[in-house]
């Protein structure tokens, strides 16, 4: 027992002198954030894009909470933000033959379903002088975004339709136009990002920061299903898979005024993925699983936010 109460001694000696030796800092943030988003996918058949689909999310209004634990120097953030689901936004969705010639097209209206996303970083900070510190970080991002496409107008020049003997453009005089199917799309969409940040202390109050970060490996697993043409049962899905290197880029610009105990920021942010293709595409009809004409798939992400917060140091 003497040798317990000794080893809890020693460990609780241990705790205060951590503590002693690095200052220690707990900041908590509330925020709400507009998303402006355009979430791509694309099919291939060998090198020829035979479908591209645009979910246009104008935008996502979004609720979040994040958490900052500072040791001296190194800093631990923590923050995470979730969608409601909201009317707002366009859908396009484009099929073209190997000739690329472009026989359908549909432009319909999008509902945001529940989503949400997370960032964990880790940074630290070196005073380059009294007013500007230069902080490396790594951080991850993990993002769930669900949309769902409803009404519109489908435009097809498929020659079953149009009773010629050849197919034509979607928006030739003999074309046919249908209301679409109904729609409903999911994405899970994990960075890692190597960044630079510079933190400018303009007056004892106002701080301004930006951030530049290249993601050395991104994944995405992106879910495509389709109802039926009464909207009723989804008989149709498409599943796509994509693994990509150093082809995603963030940047963000923040400004901060403190109060006291706490501080207002404001916060814009940019991610963006150019158009690349990924390896694996999978086809499922009435849940079973068949090969599709297309062999590769890809996506592309653009997607711009602004935040408002207040943040309260402990």
């Amino acid at each position: 027992m003497k040798f317990l109460s000794r080893k809890k001694i020693l460990v609780l000696l241990l705790i205060f002198i951590c503590f002693k030796a690095f200052s220690f800092e707990n900041k908590v943030s509330v925020f709400n954030k507009y998303e402006f988003a355009q979430l791509s996918h694309f099919l291939y058949e060998k090198e020829h894009t035979r479908s591209v689909l645009h979910w246009n999310v104008t935008p996502f209004y979004k609720y979040g909470l994040s958490d900052s634990l500072c040791f001296d120097d190194f800093q631990i953030d923590l923050s995470s933000s979730f969608a409601i689901p909201l009317q707002g936004g366009i859908f396009l969705d484009s099929d073209f033959l190997s000739s690329g010639l472009e026989w359908y097209f549909a432009k319909t209206s999008i509902k945001s379903q529940p989503s949400f996303d997370s960032v964990l970083s880790f940074s630290y900070s070196f005073s380059i002088s009294k007013k500007i510190n230069l902080i490396p970080s790594v951080f991850f991002m993990y993002r769930y975004d669900n949309t769902s496409s409803y009404g519109g107008d489908l435009y097809t020049g498929d020659s079953q339709y149009t009773g010629l003997d050849h197919n034509v453009s979607w928006d030739d005089e003999n074309a046919k136009r249908f209301t679409p199917s109904r729609i409903y799309f999911t994405r899970h969409s994990i960075f890692s990002f190597l960044a630079l940040s510079f933190d400018f202390l303009l007056t004892k109050k106002l701080s301004l920061s930006s951030k530049a970060a290249l993601s050395p490996v991104s994944y995405f697993l992106g879910f495509d299903y389709h109802s039926d043409e009464n909207n009723n049962d989804r008989d149709e899905s498409y599943k796509m898979k994509m693994q990509h290197f150093a082809s995603s880029f963030y940047f963000d610009l923040n400004a901060s005024y403190k109060i006291n105990n706490f501080s207002l920021y404001t916060n814009c942010c940019f991610l963006y993925t150019p158009e690349t293709k990924g390896s694996i595409f999978d086809l499922y009809d009435d849940g079973f699983y068949y090969k599709s004409v297309f062999n590769k798939c890809g996506t592309q992400t653009k997607i711009f936010s602004i935040s408002f917060g207040i943040l309260f140091a402990f």
